[in-house]
């Protein structure tokens, strides 16, 4: 007698949208869930064998480091995907209105994901339902832009966000610490025949914090700075009927920059 055994990686998937069979969470239930800043990092907690904390985007798979989940979107991996990074990474860097799903792989992933332990989370940007769509947001947290569109003659379509933090609105209350964050994505795709698809997308980002401080003694101020750039080129091109070739280029570029001056007051 022969038994087959069929051996498959744990998936979870959020807001796809086609639901999965194992745990599927739409768009508005997200948006309801009590997370900061509608977050789609601080909704992971609530899939299996995830945990995090309410002050950090940070989550753990099966108990590992925070940094042994690889993350990526639309195929490129993100290196720093977070701000405030000097508030214990308290936000993502990815916008859920830009989203159309995501997919986390916690084991059985193959090697060409890399080094990473825990797991993959893997994004996917949503493709435009019109012409033209545009918002504009506010929140305690951020000021948001939209848009979106297709392309004339179903060549393509294109999608775009800026965000603003207004976290140092609050923050001036304090009169010390003065943190600010942005970030811009864009995204275009092309169909220039049946078979092919271009797509290029890019990612912007920016930290910053000034801390000052002043007694008697002296003062002391500390300036940090954090910008991260990704660009990326995609092709995919169908050969015969059962082989899908991808093709991608791509630049990233990290910098952090700390700067610190103190001044103190000699006694007599």
């Amino acid at each position: 007698v022969q038994e087959e055994l069929v051996i498959r990686p744990t998936q979870v998937r959020l807001t796809w949208e086609e639901p999965s069979s194992t745990v599927a969470i739409g768009r508005r239930e997200i948006e309801a869930l009590p997370h900061l800043g509608n977050d789609i990092f601080r909704a992971m907690s609530l899939t299996p064998g995830v945990s995090a904390n309410d002050i950090t985007a940070h989550f753990r798979v099966h108990g590992g480091r925070s940094d042994e989940v690889k993350i990526e979107l639309d195929g490129q991996e993100l290196y720093e995907a977070f701000h405030l990074k000097d508030y214990d990474d308290a936000l993502s860097v990815v916008s859920a209105d830009t989203l159309a799903g995501l997919t986390l792989s916690t084991g059985g992933y193959p090697v060409s994901e890399g080094d990473r332990m825990s797991g993959v989370l893997d994004m996917r940007t949503r493709s435009p339902e019109g012409r033209l769509h545009a918002t504009l947001s506010a929140s305690l947290l951020a000021f948001a832009a939209s848009g979106s569109g297709l392309l004339q003659q179903g060549r393509g379509d294109w999608l775009a966000q800026a965000r603003v933090g207004s976290i140092d609105l609050a923050s001036r209350l304090f009169r010390q610490e003065d943190p600010s964050y942005a970030d811009l994505f864009g995204r275009l795709s092309l169909r220039p025949t049946p078979r092919q698809g271009l797509r290029g997308n890019a990612l912007l980002t920016s930290d910053a914090l000034r801390f000052d401080e002043t007694n008697d003694e002296g003062f002391k101020v500390r300036d940090t700075e954090y910008e991260n750039a990704y660009l990326w080129l995609t092709h995919q091109g169908t050969i015969g009927r059962n082989t899908l070739v991808e093709t991608r280029l791509a630049w990233s570029e990290v910098a952090r920059d700390r700067l610190g001056s103190e001044l103190e007051e000699e006694g007599e």
